[in-house]
């Protein structure tokens, strides 16, 4: 991280060091000026940050907060580790197998991910920088990463859901508001290996 500016250093330090606060095993975080160039993300993925599961690494765009307010910055990277940490704990695992074996109700679980992911998310940038910590809502243009955006490479084609932004800011709402990830149970997707996950 030591690449990133002073004024996007200071949206996104806060929300790693929380998050590894909370969880071991999580991607490291590189700037890049090529994301199309990393992971296998094509023009249609997101142009802002890309998670990838093979590398567990986050990279983020080259942006400066002229080009990206200091919110929406904060709660983009704050999605990502929720996608990481389903990943890395064993609940993404747990998620793909249930999809397989219902293909008919595909969308409905995938929603179901992308809710824990938000509630996760709203945890830990309430733990990065308080209640007043905005979510989808402050991502200016429209729903957020319904694109792809995180997966193996290559990324693009990783799953790509749209759930609305106010159902995302709903479930960013209900972590932050709580401050705790034992609410984050979503459907079929129990908070059980989120919380087994944290650290002592």
């Amino acid at each position: 991280m030591s690449e990133l500016s002073p004024r996007t250093a200071q949206a996104l330090l806060p929300v790693v060091r929380a998050a590894e606060g909370f969880f071991t095993r999580l991607p490291g975080v590189s700037l890049t000026s090529a994301l199309r160039d990393v992971c296998g993300g094509d023009g249609d993925s997101d142009p802002h940050m890309l998670y990838c599961t093979d590398l567990n690494r986050i990279y983020v765009a080259r942006l400066d907060l002229t080009e990206m307010g200091e919110d929406e910055m904060a709660y983009r990277l704050a999605h990502m580790y929720g996608h990481a940490v389903q990943v890395r704990h064993g609940i993404a695992d747990r998620a793909l197998a249930t999809i397989r074996a219902n293909r008919a109700r595909e969308w409905e679980l995938r929603t179901m991910v992308t809710q824990q992911v938000e509630c996760i998310a709203g945890v830990i940038l309430r733990e990065a920088i308080g209640k007043r910590a905005q979510g989808p809502a402050a991502v200016a243009g429209g729903e957020a990463f319904t694109t792809s955006h995180w997966g193996a490479s290559p990324v693009a084609n990783g799953p790509r859901v749209s759930v609305g932004t106010a159902e995302r800011e709903s479930w960013f709402r209900k972590g932050r508001d709580a401050g705790d990830f034992a609410v984050c149970a979503a459907g079929e997707f129990s908070s059980d290996l989120i919380l087994r996950a944290l650290r002592p």
